[in-house]
């Protein structure tokens, strides 16, 4: 279940929207908007290193549905979760094979040398 700023709020004890106010103050964002970056940046890091479904991180990163977690990942990022997770899968190959590349054929050892 997601974590609601009333949750927040009634857990430290003050009123929301006193504590909206001094979260704003403090961090520079409203409470709601830093939820959905700190759950959109979980998404990004599930989409990079999970073969978990879209639906599946969704889910985990507490939205209450693909298609809302899409629409909200999608004007975040630019880009829809699938294709987030392709480019960042292309880019690893990429940095991989040029490690490669730039790697020696062998290792000299003491002997060698």
């Amino acid at each position: 279940m997601p974590m609601k700023v009333e949750e927040l709020s009634d857990y430290v004890g003050i009123n929301r929207s006193y504590f909206s106010d001094l979260f704003k103050q403090y961090t520079g964002m409203s409470p709601v908007k830093y939820l959905q970056n700190f759950r959109i940046t979980k998404a990004q890091h599930m989409l990079t290193i999970s073969e978990l479904s879209i639906e599946s991180i969704a889910f985990s990163c507490g939205y209450q549905s693909a298609e809302a977690f899409h629409k909200i990942f999608r004007k975040t990022t630019g880009m829809s979760p699938n294709a987030y997770r392709q480019e960042k899968r292309q880019r690893t190959i990429s940095s991989q094979e040029t490690m490669n590349n730039n790697r020696p054929d062998y290792i000299e050892t003491d002997d060698e040398l």
